[in-house]
């Protein structure tokens, strides 16, 4: 029986909208093996049904169509279509749009089911974003009826994992918990994929919708950081302990005496100096009673990540040290294709110094200047000179802070600053005391005698000397004027 207002609309064959279409959709959306969820909550592996009860226009019953069936994600930046097996891309197109199934002669009603594996979609980025179910049909005229997207069938993906010990095994189950955060640090930045000083403090907020079959129960909130070198480390609630990788060994960071629906929870302070470079930050909510006990569930699929910067600061004016968020990167590459850290390279090599520098936001806009310095050291001799950079060539330097010649010269820094100077061997004057130790760093100047600088990470470069003959003949300077 048809409603009093059908809940579908069309595109005729001239893209014109249909708004009377006496076309009824009944979508149900049903998941397979296991209980539905009450909000609409799925576990990125589970598997679903989309049950149809079409009941066709009259003046289309008996039309060849073609069955459609979409599913469009929060924000469109992907949408997908089922071929009669299998979901897939639809690039927007009309004319690439597939039916699932074909009708001959379209019946009234059109009952059809069907299934949606959610681990075949590509849902980096989508988890936690709600998805819309679009159903119609496409008659041999181009016509398309479907259902009004304010009428769609909803769903959402979680971003959570459940795990719990067996032994010396590990099993994993499907959750509908999902995980939500953010970090914020004491320098004023918020979000995610923070770049922080090694001096700064991290706070992290998140917000866990709980399983529906954890709810009420008893819980512990675990904290783990991952470095990306591999080292665990976990937070007790007032500092981090290394972590050996063992789940009995796992240190609550908060005890929750009975899991809400909806679980809101701040930690702080997050205070790593150490090592810098990146790290991921996983949640979890760990049982501690019921037929569950001992099961995590955690954020494996979206953890929070930052990094903490290479970059060390100091005032020319105090020396003192200052807090930076700046990373730098700098390698050295060769004309013979070489790049990276730790080369080694002949004497009369033509190579240049490549550098890619991610600027602490507080410093981004301001002029600076960019010093390049080098300190070399050979293994038949104590003395060890030290050059600055000036563009083109290398110049004696006295170490002295207060005489930085500049290697460029930036009216405003950007938030990425790339750059490139020929390494300029010969004008080191090595002579005949090779193999040499290089030892190169890069910084900037601020207009307030601020200093920052890759103290920690410098570019290391071991040169030998050139063979005699042909190969050890000078070569033209690619990267020189």
């Amino acid at each position: 029986v048809l409603p009093d207002a059908p809940n579908t609309v069309g595109i005729d064959s001239n893209y014109e909208i249909i708004t009377d279409t006496r076309s009824y959709f009944k979508i149900t959306l049903q998941k397979t093996g296991g209980k539905t969820s009450d909000d609409n909550w799925y576990g990125p592996s589970d598997s679903l049904m989309l049950n149809l009860n079409l009941i066709i226009a009259p003046e289309h019953v008996g039309q060849a169509a073609g069955l459609i069936a979409l599913i469009i994600p929060e924000g469109r930046e992907i949408v997908f279509m089922h071929n009669g097996s299998k979901w897939q891309h639809w690039d927007g197109d009309l004319i690439s749009l597939v039916a699932t199934k074909t009708y001959p002669h379209l019946p009234s009603p059109v009952k059809n089911a069907i299934t949606l594996e959610l681990d075949t979609l590509p849902l980096d980025g989508l988890l936690g974003k709600t998805f819309n179910v679009i159903i119609g049909y496409r008659l041999g005229d181009g016509t398309i009826i479907f259902n009004k997207p304010e009428n769609a069938e909803q769903f959402k993906v979680a971003n959570g994992r459940g795990i719990k010990p067996q032994g010396d095994k590990i099993a994993t189950f499907a959750t509908t918990a999902h995980f939500e955060g953010q970090l914020s640090s004491d320098s004023g930045q918020t979000g995610n994929n923070l770049l922080i000083g090694r001096k700064e403090t991290l706070t992290a907020q998140f917000t866990i919708n709980v399983d529906s079959a954890h709810q009420g129960q008893r819980a512990s909130l675990i904290l783990v950081a991952e470095h990306s070198n591999g080292q665990l480390i976990m937070h007790n609630g007032q500092s981090w302990e290394t972590w050996d990788k063992q789940f009995p060994s796992l240190i609550p960071a908060q005890a929750n005496e009975s899991l809400p629906k909806k679980l809101i929870t701040t930690l702080h302070p997050l205070k790593l100096d150490k090592p810098i470079g990146e790290w991921q930050l996983y949640v979890a909510y760990r049982l501690e009673d019921g037929e569950d006990q001992g099961a995590l569930i955690f954020n494996d699929y979206s953890p929070l990540k930052f990094s903490i910067a290479n970059g060390v600061g100091r005032s020319l004016i105090s020396y003192e040290p200052i807090n930076t968020a700046t990373h730098f990167d700098i390698q050295v590459s060769t004309e013979n294709g070489l790049s990276g850290n730790n080369l080694e390279i002949q004497e009369n090599e033509t190579a240049a110094i490549e550098y890619n520098l991610q600027i602490d936001p507080a410093d981004i806009g301001q002029a600076a200047q960019i010093i390049l310095t080098a300190q070399v050291s050979f293994e038949e001799d104590t003395e060890q000179p030290v050059y600055i950079h000036n563009g083109q060539n290398w110049k004696a330097w006295n170490d002295d802070l207060n005489k930085l010649t500049p290697t460029q010269i930036h009216d405003k820094l950007p938030k990425l600053l790339n750059g490139q100077h020929p390494l300029a061997l010969n004008s080191l004057a090595l002579g005949d005391k090779l193999p040499a130790a290089l030892k190169i760093y890069i910084g900037y100047k601020l207009g307030n005698e601020n200093f920052i600088y890759n103290e920690d990470t410098p570019l290391y470069l071991r040169v030998i000397q050139a063979p005699e003959g042909p190969e050890g003949s000078e070569r033209p300077c690619l990267f020189c004027n």
